[in-house]
């Protein structure tokens, strides 16, 4: 909801881009509180489970005020909306970080994730970039904190590269080794790539040298493919289980 909401807004159906954006940043807010409840309260949940599907969550409560604000731009921002933008982000924020440390403790110190999951390695830089998109438009609104927003926007980019080139060396290093079915979650290849390609963009009208251009362009033809083969081979599957299901 929260990415038609954005789409609604550039077609200029601002009351249905904001319908929305409101079901989409509270159905996230209280889902997001549920599933942090239940882990709380249940011991289920082990080593083991943890895996960056996790951070789903804090990407969806990070894309909050950035499609916000958009969208609210045709209108008006009141104090309702910042304290919604204020609680998505810092909970997703503060949540992300916890969260990656487990992530990290567990893929360093524990078993591997299995060959089925590796697409979900790439989950990471979903988050990011909408860090990166929501810090710069959340704070375009007070451009006396527009310097303390771009230095932290640097930082996330960094650290997304670091880990773009990270998802890129996991992945050859299971393709040599293991032979890769396709699966829907291959599809993690590419929101979290797009998502993180937005969010350079949108760092590059505020910060503009060459090396931030070309590394974007780097990122375009990646997307692109990795968009291309999953769209390819989903709809191979369906043609395959639709074939299979009929009487012979």
């Amino acid at each position: 909801m929260l990415a038609l909401s954005t789409n609604l807004y550039f077609y200029r159906l601002y009351p249905v881009a904001y319908v929305f954006w409101i079901l989409g940043a509270f159905s996230m807010i209280i889902l997001q509180i549920a599933l942090m409840f239940l882990t709380f309260v249940g011991v289920r949940v082990r080593l083991e489970h943890i895996n960056p599907v996790w951070f789903l969550g804090t990407t969806g409560l990070l894309l909050i005020p950035g499609s916000g604000i958009a969208i609210l731009s045709s209108g008006e921002i009141n104090s309702f909306h910042l304290f919604i933008f204020n609680f998505a982000f810092g909970t997703g924020f503060f949540l992300y970080l916890s969260l990656l440390a487990i992530w990290l403790y567990r893929f360093i110190l524990h078993e591997p994730l299995k060959a089925s999951r590796i697409p979900l390695f790439w989950i990471n830089m979903g988050p990011i970039g909408a860090a990166l998109t929501s810090l710069l438009t959340f704070f375009h609104l007070y451009p006396e904190y527009m310097g303390v927003s771009l230095f932290f926007a640097h930082l996330f980019f960094g650290f997304g590269a670091w880990w773009f080139v990270m998802s890129v060396l996991v992945t050859l290093y299971y393709i040599k080794r293991i032979h890769f079915t396709y699966r829907s979650v291959w599809w993690s290849f590419t929101f979290p790539v797009g998502q993180y390609l937005v969010g350079i963009l949108y760092l590059n009208t505020f910060s503009n040298y060459q090396s931030l251009s070309l590394f974007s362009l780097l990122l375009y033809p990646i997307l692109i493919f990795l968009w291309f083969i999953n769209v390819i081979l989903t709809l191979k599957s369906i043609i395959k289980k639709g074939s299979s299901q009929v009487p012979g």
